[in-house]
Parts: structure tokens; sequence; C-alpha cells
């Protein structure tokens, strides 16, 4: 019996106690319940790209179930008092700000493989005033490596908006691969690496445009034409009504300010309008259709120009461009 009591002993030296170990390999000395909500990301995240034919794939599945499961913490950002933002404080409580989302979402790309990392910047949120100098980084969004190029995701935007305060669950694709030119346009990283743009804006120049209606690029006009519009002097982008059943603007002015007496042109696809028309000064030119476009122009004048079309069976014109005269 001794001696059998003496080899479990030395067999206890030689094993140690039971330790978990790190990615690293290295022992894992954070809490049992922490390791715990480790392994059920890791879990969950691999579970969340089975049978994913690609990286792109494995990135947008992570990116929609984190968009579409986290709440952001309005009153913790408004407040500066915001919980935990580790992983798996966040997979606990589902509800975060910025950083939390990106911490998750990176966790669980490494854990499926993917090589992510976290880009800290600036952003024109819902709390943003025009012209604010941004003095300190207040944002935080994604870059993950996809057949060897930087792609750009955010998941916090991609979950929904701010409305009076109070945060609206609306999950948007938007933010997911967001083409750089495009995504220059409200986020601004603190190394300029990360803006992946061609011509990449400095600090001061993002900080002089007005911030960027996402309705505008969702109507069809390009970052040149935005960006170019929102570095003039007095910048302001025109009004846009609600944007759907595919109609797309092809050609209208960037800029929401028109001069007196200036030529202003327009062509627009509508699929289902009737009429498309441009109201100036009180006077109404209709735009000349061919099949689902139109197009046609008029001359700036009295104090706003709006693009209007109606759709069958509705006596009332629904305006999609809104804008002032000078």
């Amino acid at each position: 019996m001794k001696r059998f009591a003496a080899a479990v002993g030395m067999l206890a030296l030689v094993l140690g106690p039971r330790t978990a170990l790190a990615q690293d390999g290295k022992e894992d000395r954070r809490p049992p319940a922490q390791i715990q909500d480790s392994i059920r990301i890791a879990e969950h995240a691999r579970a969340l790209v089975a049978g994913a034919p690609n990286d792109s794939a494995r990135a947008a599945r992570l990116y929609e179930w984190t968009a579409r499961n986290l709440q952001y913490d309005v009153r913790g950002y408004l407040s500066g008092r915001v919980g935990d933002m580790r992983p798996e404080a966040v997979w606990n409580s589902r509800t975060a700000v910025c950083e939390g989302f990106v911490q998750l979402y990176h966790r669980m790309a490494e854990e499926v493989g993917l090589r992510a990392e976290i880009v800290n910047g600036y952003a024109k949120g819902f709390d943003y005033k025009p012209g604010q100098r941004i003095r300190d980084s207040n944002h935080a969004w994604i870059a993950v490596r996809i057949d060897g190029r930087w792609k750009l995701l955010d998941p916090t935007w991609g979950a929904g908006l701010v409305v009076n305060s109070e945060f609206k669950p609306e999950f948007s694709w938007a933010y997911f691969f967001t083409p750089a030119e495009v995504l220059q346009l409200s986020h601004h990283p603190e190394d300029r690496r990360w803006q992946l743009a061609q011509r990449p804006l400095s600090k001061r120049e993002f900080e002089r445009m007005p911030a960027v209606p996402r309705l505008l690029v969702d109507a069809g006009f390009s970052p040149d034409e935005l960006r170019a519009a929102g570095l003039q002097r007095n910048a302001a982008y025109p009004l846009v009504g609600s944007i759907q059943g595919g109609v797309r603007v092809v050609r209208a002015p960037a800029s929401g300010v028109l001069t007196e007496a200036a030529p202003v042109s327009f062509e627009v696809v509508w699929p289902n309008a009737v009429e498309v028309a441009v109201v100036s000064g009180g006077a109404w030119t209709k735009l000349e259709r061919q099949g689902n476009t139109f197009r046609g122009g008029t001359v700036a004048v009295g104090d706003v120009v709006q693009l209007v079309g109606k759709r069958p069976g509705s006596d009332e014109y629904q305006t999609l461009l809104h804008y002032r005269v000078n």
C-alpha cells in the first residue's frame, strides 16, 4: 500500500495540476469561466463557417452574425462608461460599443483561420457635428485579408442606426467589404495605410467634408464626385429621398448648393416611374423617357431645385433629390 501511495505521489509530481493551454501553448491563467467562454466562442465561430466555400464567405458569415446579434451600447458610449469589451464579456452580454464588436469579430476570425486586423480611427457617426475637429480616435473597424488583398468591414455600422439616442437594429450589408473609396468618406484610420484608397484623404480634408449621407452612395453618386463636392467651400450635399425599386442616379450635381441661373442636367434610372420632372422656381420640366431612363435639364432659379417622379396609380410625386439655389 505504501509503495502504491508513493507511486501516486510521484505521478502527481510529474503531471502536476491540470491547466488549460492558450493558443501559443503557454499556460492559460485566466479564470475558468473565461476559458470556457473562449472555448464557446471558438466552437460557435467554427460552426458558423462550416461548409463556407472560401474566405470571403467565412468573413461574411462572421460579419452577419456579429451585426445581427450584438446591440450597440448608446448609453455607455455617451456617458463614457462602457463595460468590459473583451470578446468573452461581449459574448455574454451581447451589448457593446464598436470596440466590443470588432474584438469579438477578430477573435472569431482568428478561430476560423482568417487573417484580420483591428483598425482604429475616426468616424462621422450619430453624434458628429459638421466641421467638428476630431482629436481622439472614436471608432474601430476591421480589415481582413482575402485572396492576398485587404478588405474593409464595419460590423458596428452594419448592425443598425442610432435614432434619438436609442439603438435601432437594422442589419445592412453596406459595410461589408465596403470599397475603400467609399469608406474613406465616413471613416478615417489613425494609420494612413488602412485607407487602402488610391487617393487617400488627409485628416484635415476628412474634417472639412460634411458627413456623406449613405443614401447618396446607394443612389449611385460616385465616391470621387462626393469627395470633390465635399471639399468645396461651404460644402453641402443634396437631400435625398428614399431609394427604392432600383432607382439609380446616373448624372446629377453632387453638390447640394446650385448657382443661380446655372444649367443643371439629370439622368436617372427609375423603374416603373410614369413621369420624372425637374422643378425649378416653380416651373416643371419633364425629363425625356427612354425605357426606364429619364434625361433632361433646366436652369437653377428660385430657392430650390427638386428632382421628382410619379409611379403608376399614384397622383403624388416623390422627391428624389433636393437642392438649394444661391
